[in-house]
């Protein structure tokens, strides 16, 4: 498979081999948290659409964005990021090949580092308090931004007895074998396939705290309000059901009682 990287807009910093770049992207796994932070970065308004990735056998899928069709595989700058958004993949056969140019790209462009975005199911971890894990290369112990704060335990990583699917694992490797800084922040997510909004919003504010990303959260936080409300409504009806439920039961009772 023929894969060409595609720049037309060279982004405001200049070259990549400056090493002020922080290579950014997710995927559509747990809770499709990877794919929805990447894309709630490029829809910032200073996010700017850059460049993207041609296949010899494109995946059948394309979308309006904008006053334009939008490509399955799109880059974006913003800050100190470039953004690779991932809206589908090739097919199964051909992951491999993708991700492993798309690597090999980012480590010879010069990038500073790779922070990749995934999910964690919520019922694999035991300890709930910190919302996410994470997982990093044996080189961003040595590099990384954050090595200060995983040495002193800051930043709990994923359990050992737990593993990594799907291309970001594949990226993850490949960063491993050629021993680049990378890091997976993993929030912890209570959906498997539907989009968990909290688990994103877990991983856009890390990027804010410990990337210094100055993303705007105002519309993702009025969503998980949206949803802790209804989510409260929920139980509040469901508790009500429950204490009926046990009235009339104790009514029965004694009725049958009589």
């Amino acid at each position: 498979m023929e894969v060409e990287i595609v720049l037309f807009k060279e982004p405001k910093r200049g070259i990549f081999a400056r090493g002020d770049k922080f290579f950014l992207t997710g995927f559509h796994g747990v809770g499709v948290v990877g794919y929805f932070t990447s894309l709630y970065i490029a829809e910032q308004k200073d996010s700017n659409f850059i460049g993207y990735i041609k296949l010899d056998k494109m995946p059948l899928m394309v979308k309006m964005r904008a006053d334009r069709i939008g490509l399955p595989l799109e880059f974006y700058e913003r800050g100190d990021f470039v953004i690779l958004l991932n809206e589908t993949l090739p097919s199964a056969d051909q992951v491999h090949t993708l991700i492993e140019k798309i690597s090999n790209w980012v480590v010879s462009s010069g990038f500073k580092e790779a922070v990749l975005i995934g999910g964690l199911l919520k019922k694999f971890v035991q300890d709930e308090e910190v919302p996410f894990r994470v997982a990093y290369t044996s080189a961003y112990l040595d590099k990384g931004r954050l090595k200060k704060e995983i040495a002193e335990g800051g930043l709990p990583r994923i359990d050992s007895n737990l593993q990594i699917y799907g291309p970001l694992a594949l990226m993850l490797a490949h960063f491993e074998l050629m021993k680049f800084p990378a890091i997976a922040i993993l929030p912890l997510s209570t959906h498997r396939y539907e989009l968990d909004v909290e688990a994103v919003h877990v991983a856009l504010k890390f990027l804010n705290e410990h990337y210094n990303a100055k993303i705007d959260l105002s519309e993702i936080e009025s969503i998980t309000e949206s949803i802790g409300k209804m989510k409260k409504q929920i139980e509040e009806e469901m508790k009500k059901e429950e204490e009926e439920i046990l009235r009339r039961a104790k009514r029965e009772d004694f009725m049958f009682y009589m």
